[in-house]
């Protein structure tokens, strides 16, 4: 059995930015990324105990360098409640780094991603309905909450979206530190965005509707409609009602981090501070 082990994990949340941190992280010398970006394996292997040395084989042989991945399915606790204990069972010194974003921005990003690879309607809101998972995984306090039963707070890092897209830099330095790696590794790094699956066309043009309504009714239509810029936006009112559900965790999450989210709030009241 090999004697390495994972430093850390980007354990989401889901449409959050992931994928650019870890494409950041992957350049830096000191730092072994896993071949696959979402491995999903401690919270899909049942067996991953006797199945270690496969998952390890991700990773290339590279002494001193720090071992990490990003499986956001780590952060399902409805879904893998025990991906997590695993984690830990793995290493007890594991960081995990929890990306958050407005939820319901999460939520409008999560439902075109699943639009585009043909698992839902395009009627978001009867959509979400019928599927939880999305309200679960904008639940980002009760996931924390989840976590910390196992994984000692000191050894978890939440980052603020927003906050990471307006100052990556600043974020990525913040990252390193925790990591406890130099921060002035970080100079070189090339900060463009990797995951352009939400750089979509907005659907207010007759033709383009016509053009999917049409696709809609090929065979096979869902692995085209992956390939093709299709993105449904919420109303402002439609949005309210999703926050209104998702408040109550945001509120608990404001306790957790000990400041507001403004940034979250302000997009969801009235110009006179009210709200809906």
């Amino acid at each position: 059995m090999s004697n390495k082990q994972v430093d850390f994990v980007i354990v989401g949340a889901q449409k959050s930015g992931t994928t650019s941190l870890a494409g950041q992280l992957n350049q830096l010398d000191s730092i072994c990324f896993c071949t696959e970006k979402e491995p999903h394996f401690f919270s899909k292997d049942k067996n991953w105990q006797n199945n270690i040395d496969k998952y390890l084989a991700l990773y290339s042989d590279a002494p001193g360098q720090l071992l990490g991945e990003a499986s956001t399915t780590y952060t399902f606790c409805d879904e893998y409640p025990d991906a997590i204990a695993s984690l830990y069972e793995h290493n007890p010194n594991i960081k995990l780094i929890y990306l958050v974003r407005d939820p319901v921005a999460r939520i409008e990003s999560h439902f075109n991603h699943r639009l585009r690879n043909g698992r839902v309607t395009r009627d978001m809101m009867s959509s979400l309905g019928q599927h939880p998972c999305f309200f679960e995984r904008s639940e980002y306090n009760r996931q924390l909450e989840h976590i910390k039963k196992t994984v000692p707070e000191q050894q978890i890092k939440v980052i603020i979206f927003e906050e990471y897209t307006k100052n990556p830099q600043k974020i990525l330095a913040e990252v390193l530190a925790f990591l406890s790696l130099a921060h002035d590794q970080a100079a070189n790094i090339d900060f463009s965005p990797k995951n352009v699956s939400d750089a979509s066309l907005k659907m207010n043009s007759p033709l383009l509707k016509g053009l999917i309504n049409l696709i809609a009714k090929l065979p096979m239509s869902y692995k085209l409609a992956r390939w093709l810029p299709i993105k449904v936006k919420l109303s402002l009112a439609e949005k309210r009602v999703l926050w209104r559900t998702l408040e109550g965790d945001v509120s608990e999450l404001e306790k957790h981090l000990n400041r507001p989210l403004t940034q979250w709030r302000s997009k969801y009241m009235y110009n006179k501070g009210s709200r809906l």
